[in-house]
């Protein structure tokens, strides 16, 4: 069992790591733990099957029409860049619902997110221009090497994604969810 608060979110990017994305959803869901599944792209969100559950993308999503599934689909979203919540906000308001987002940090991996400091103040600013239009799920991070043999990487990048979290504490975002992961191996 986790401990009381704690949450497990599989993350079935990839064909679920070539096991099958609807079988593998499926499995997670027999778990009462389990209230999110994470997926890579939009088109592996369109392809789960219902499964009752929240379903996070936590990879980059691109143009409108994406947005516009997203919010349809009532998907967790990463807001990693300016623009991309006033879209999502945009096509919410247009279907009459709300966008939702977890803030993606940009700890070191260095393929998107907000870096903690000037990007993420900037991001900070276009979600409380989106006011009741966007709902933060969360934040989330990505280490880029769990396997380095010092550690020193990940101490520098866990040190990285508390700083976000103490800039958005300090601008009046609470993010009722926290995670730093990755994929090892």
């Amino acid at each position: 069992a986790l401990p009381a608060g704690c949450e497990l979110i599989p993350v079935l990017k990839g064909n679920a790591y070539g096991l099958g994305l609807s079988r593998m959803a499926e499995v997670m869901c027999e778990f009462e733990e389990i209230k999110t599944i994470a997926v890579s792209q939009v088109a592996e969100a369109a392809a789960l099957p219902e499964t009752g559950r929240d379903v996070m993308l936590i990879g980059a999503v691109c143009g409108d029409e994406q947005l516009r599934f997203a919010a349809e689909r009532r998907l967790i979203v990463p807001a990693y860049r300016r623009g991309i919540v006033t879209e999502l906000a945009r096509q919410a308001r247009s279907l009459g619902t709300k966008g939702r987002v977890n803030i993606k940090l940009n700890c070191g991996l260095n393929r998107f997110g907000a870096a903690p400091g000037v990007e993420l103040d900037a991001l900070i600013d276009e979600l409380e221009s989106c006011g009741d239009d966007i709902i933060i799920e969360g934040v989330y991070g990505h280490f880029s090497d769990l396997q380095s043999p010092d550690g020193d990487r990940a101490a520098s990048e866990c040190a990285r994604f508390t700083v976000g979290l103490a800039q958005l504490f300090f601008r009046g975002i609470r993010t009722p969810k926290k995670h730093l992961c990755a994929s090892a191996g």
